[in-house]
């Protein structure tokens, strides 16, 4: 018997051995897998448990058994390959649902972290600094500080 980590566009899971189950990190998925493994072992001794790893492609193919080690090994190699947001730093294992900015390689994991960068690299109206987490507003003008702010007005009184 193999416990099963089957890899598809979507996400990765440990087999339907104790029912499926949806994991975005390979790692966790083959942690689990390794779990099972031994639960299984556990309750059937004698009986050979294998771990191993696979793309299917929707149908039922034999997967090569696998030493935990190496499992996990692999999964940590996929996990590593994930892009991560540019925002937060949390790994994206499914780029069909993220925010991109028009122009720019950025990429971000929820609409949140999105508009936490925008606000975060908007230009200061005075000084053109990133503004930071906490920007001034004043009059529609955004700026990185008070102090950038009252030296706006007084350079453009006038206007």
């Amino acid at each position: 018997m193999v416990v099963e980590v089957v890899t598809n566009d979507d996400f990765t899971n440990p087999g339907p051995i104790a029912g499926i189950e949806k994991f975005e990190l390979a790692t966790d998925a083959a942690q689990r897998a390794i779990e099972l493994q031994q639960e299984w072992q556990q309750e059937h001794p004698g009986e050979e448990v294998f771990v191993g790893h696979g793309y299917r492609m929707g149908r039922w193919l034999h997967f090569e058994s696998e030493e935990p080690e190496e499992l996990l090994a692999w999964a940590k190699q996929q996990d590593d390959s994930l892009s991560c947001c540019d925002q937060c730093g949390t790994k994206i294992s499914d780029e069909k649902s993220t925010f991109r900015r028009l122009g720019e390689d950025t990429i971000f994991c929820r609409e949140y972290c999105a508009e936490q960068y925008e606000q975060e690299n908007t230009p200061c109206t005075q000084c053109y600094e990133p503004v930071g987490e906490k920007p001034y507003w004043m009059n529609g003008w955004v700026f990185c500080s008070e102090k950038c702010s009252d030296e706006y007005d007084s350079l453009h009184e006038d206007d």
